[in-house]
């Protein structure tokens, strides 16, 4: 597992608070080292913001760039070195066309996924390693209930149950 951020979320000058924030993240999902597993970038094309726009060719770039450094013949660190290997499947989950909270960024993301993705679903790299690449897309939520109180979505399944224990009670007492 590899988790690469585009932009590491300086918007409001927060970018250092935000990349630890998400190696911690990994290593709540017991990935360890983290900081091995997690790719942060800081570049001038990827500043986070609503109003930059983020180019699909720049995005396509930097992933194919991610995913040829991380299968480098021998890098023990990644834990994917790709010596003497003929061929390497590679996920990739990104953002769906809503970009969780209709983020700029998020949403460019997507588009530059999915033009990649368009462009070409293999690559050689490394000697003749065959890539292929499969992107998976998350589904944003978008009722702002759903989202933001969940358990709003309970209600109404426990009325029911309470219902139908009231009805039950009521039944056997008749």
């Amino acid at each position: 597992v590899h988790i690469l951020c585009l932009s590491n979320g300086n918007y409001d000058g927060l970018g250092k608070t935000r990349e630890v924030e998400l190696v911690r993240a990994v290593e709540v999902l017991g990935i360890s080292p983290a900081r091995n597993h997690v790719t942060c970038l800081d570049v001038g094309q990827f500043q986070d913001g609503p109003k930059e726009v983020w180019e699909a060719d720049d995005i396509s770039r930097a992933v194919w760039s991610e995913i040829s450094r991380i299968l480098q013949p021998g890098d023990a660190t990644s834990g994917t070195a790709t010596k003497d290997r003929s061929g390497c499947n590679v996920a990739i989950i990104t953002f769906d066309e809503r970009g969780v909270s209709s983020h700029p960024n998020h949403i460019d993301v997507c588009k530059g996924v999915r033009y990649m993705a368009s462009r070409d679903t293999s690559r050689k790299i490394h000697n003749n390693v065959n890539v292929s690449v499969c992107v998976w897309e998350l589904s944003s939520i978008t009722n702002p209930l759903k989202k933001y109180c969940p358990f709003v979505e309970w209600i109404p399944m426990l009325v029911g149950c309470i219902w139908g224990v009231i009805y039950s009670f009521l039944e056997l007492n008749v």
